[in-house]
């Protein structure tokens, strides 16, 4: 599995199948895959 890391604090994003969007395990920055790459 490939690891992203949060724009904002640079902690690891886990993938929400929910959302379909990328959560920050440090600050819970909410994030959609355009915003990551």
């Amino acid at each position: 599995m490939l690891v992203s890391y949060c724009p904002e604090c640079g902690g690891e994003l886990k993938f929400d199948l929910n959302s379909k969007n990328f959560i920050c395990k440090s600050c819970g920055l909410f994030a959609s895959r355009e915003k990551i790459n």
